[in-house]
């Protein structure tokens, strides 16, 4: 079994991990909708699963908020990306 919080660790003494925006308290938009998107498997893969009634209404929240989340995070990324474009035709002209 591989041990992450020893890896984590000892990779986070490295240069390398400390320069990562991750490491500082900044967390990308990649790297949230990737957990979104994780999150979202994990739901899906819950209602697959589901046995009971109770169970198969908790899945079906657990996986609108998923669907949500993710929708939300993937709108504010392409709107980010719109602002950026804008703002980088402005500096053209």
């Amino acid at each position: 079994m591989i041990k992450w919080p020893e890896i984590i660790k000892k990779l986070s003494r490295t240069a390398l991990i400390k320069t990562q925006p991750e490491c500082q308290g900044i967390i990308s938009d990649e790297t949230l909708l990737r957990q979104a998107y994780e999150e979202l498997q994990q739901a899906r893969n819950m209602f697959s699963y589901a046995g009971d009634q109770e169970m198969i209404d908790s899945a079906i929240y657990a996986l609108m908020a998923a669907e949500k989340r993710y929708d939300h995070l993937l709108k504010n990324i392409k709107q980010k990306n719109r602002q950026w474009e804008f703002k980088a035709l402005d500096m053209i002209r």
